[in-house]
């Protein structure tokens, strides 16, 4: 895995957070 896959996850955990 790539560090910009890496950074792609983390935003998509981070949007996930701010929904709930």
């Amino acid at each position: 895995i790539s560090a910009v896959n890496l950074d792609v996850i983390i935003m998509n955990v981070n949007l996930c957070s701010l929904n709930l």
